[in-house]
């Protein structure tokens, strides 16, 4: 009987040694616009933000390096890209393709023979792909769109003007601006990943 029992204890013992979740490595691609008035953070806070996760190796994937094969330019042939990643050796394959980063000035708020409300608006927007390399699969395409707040005004109806100088934001004030903007951008990525890598 007791010979049972230690056998029984050593199995489940190796079951939970053997469920434990590994360490996931992730290749990730981000695909980024020039923009007109400042380099874009967002690869930087991406490799900052998911690395910070315990149970992720992450390696972001740039064409700077010599020493991994050219990414393929048709990223949106699956085979290719699986292929790609299974060559560099990954659990998970990422791509963040970033189509937009911009300001936009919307009309907001309208009282008919009153005033109108404008308002200037950040906005990013991105279609996330992700691999299982191991499989060999497609798991998950997803767009979507992030959006930050800038400055708005008040005008009377007379007035009707979208290009108001009220609405600006400076050279200095983009910059920080859009960290914030570029900040929201991350965390929701996370929120869109995480149920492939456990994220905090």
């Amino acid at each position: 009987m007791k010979n049972l029992i230690l056998v029984i204890l050593i199995l489940i013992c190796s079951f939970s040694v053997n469920a434990a979740p590994r360490n996931k490595n992730i290749l990730i691609k981000v695909i980024t616009p020039e923009l007109a008035w400042a380099d874009s953070q967002i690869e930087t806070k991406i490799l900052k933000s998911f690395s910070s996760q315990s149970n992720l190796r992450v390696q972001l994937v740039n064409d700077k390096s010599n020493t991994v094969p050219q990414f393929p330019e048709n990223f949106y042939d699956t085979d290719l890209v699986l292929e790609w990643g299974k060559e560099i050796g990954g659990r998970y394959m990422m791509i963040v393709d970033v189509q937009s980063e911009r300001l936009e000035k919307r009309k907001s708020f309208h009282l008919p023979l009153i005033f109108h409300k404008y308002q200037t608006y950040g906005v990013i927007e991105c279609e996330m792909r992700l691999f299982d390399l191991e499989r060999g699969k497609l798991l998950s395409v997803k767009s979507f769109k992030v959006e930050e707040e800038g400055s708005r005004i008040f005008q009377a109806t007379m007035d009707d003007n979208i290009n108001d100088p009220d609405l600006h934001i400076t050279a200095p004030g983009k910059i920080h601006f859009f960290n914030k903007l570029e900040d929201k951008f991350v965390t929701e990525l996370k929120k869109k990943s995480k149920v492939y890598f456990g994220l905090r």
